[in-house]
């Protein structure tokens, strides 16, 4: 969706995110080889979903195990192969066969079926060969999380004392600072941006500015803060998201770039005769 969410029951991605997501699925599915889905595979209510819609933090459910029976060829039809695959890998353990029951109230009933969890869980086997695809896509993941820092930061003398500060701060990860539904909830937003230092006086605004969610690859917002304060001295730039510090970068007050230049006109006005005899003095002395 583009627009804001319903006020009851919103299960749409935000499109930012939906992009987001696609594009993290196709890695996955590259990286480990596992294109099934999950036998129950509506997130309503799972935690995976209520991170995302809740906090405004990327959430993800990958299916490791339980589309497909591991080693599957045949064309037979999906509960078959699960039970050859039963049979083969378990020794027919993971499935009860069906016997009658009297039950005390419900009279006669069958029990049996497949054991919790046996089409759920990989077995230690199963599981030992799907580890290193999962670790793989994990290392995957980490590299594409935002990366923060302060490109750079510049001081501009402009005399009297006053000073001009530019902070420019890059996302050099992949991902935003924060998706859309994080900007939405204000959990993941905005990134702070503060300047501090001995003697400062902000002028006109204070010492913290914010961005609400940053671009990955290299995007970059330019901040300017106009202040008071002596030579000397450092002036420290922070980025903070929520209280976490991401970026920190010092500047010597002393390296300053050259200050604009200033001049001073005199408008004292100087009367005729003070004029005419300053200059008869000048011809006498000469």
């Amino acid at each position: 969706r583009d627009g804001p969410p319903e006020k009851r029951g919103e299960h749409r991605l935000w499109k930012k995110d939906a992009e987001l997501h696609a594009e993290l699925a196709k890695r996955y599915r590259e990286l480990t080889g596992l294109k099934s889905k999950p036998q129950d595979d509506s997130p309503r209510g799972a935690w995976h979903e209520t991170v995302y819609f809740q906090l405004g933090v990327p959430s993800f459910a990958a299916c490791l195990f339980g589309g497909e029976p591991p080693g599957a060829t045949t064309e037979a039809p999906l509960e078959k192969r699960w039970l050859d695959w039963n049979d083969a890998a378990l020794k027919g353990a993971g499935f009860v066969p069906w016997r009658p029951f009297v039950h005390p109230q419900l009279g006669t009933v069958h029990i049996g079926g497949w054991r919790p969890f046996v089409r759920r869980n990989p077995t230690p086997t199963d599981a030992s060969s799907l580890a290193p695809a999962q670790v793989r896509f994990l290392e995957a993941l980490a590299a594409m999380l935002p990366r923060v820092e302060i490109e750079s930061v510049r001081v501009t003398g402009l005399g009297d004392g006053l000073f001009e500060v530019r902070a420019r701060v890059t996302n050099r990860g992949e991902w935003p600072t924060a998706w859309v539904q994080g900007v939405h909830t204000s959990r993941r937003s905005p990134l702070n941006v503060e300047i501090s230092g001995e003697g400062l006086k902000f002028v006109g605004d204070d010492a913290r500015r914010t961005i609400d969610s940053l671009d990955g690859h290299g995007a970059s917002r330019e901040l300017a803060w106009v202040l008071l304060g002596p030579r000397g001295g450092t002036i420290v730039v922070d980025v903070r998201l929520r209280g976490q510090p991401l970026a920190s970068r010092k500047t010597e007050r002393t390296h300053f770039e050259r200050s604009r230049p200033s001049c001073s006109v005199n408008t004292t006005k100087t009367s005729p005769k003070r004029s005419r005899s300053r200059s008869m003095k000048a011809r006498h002395s000469g």
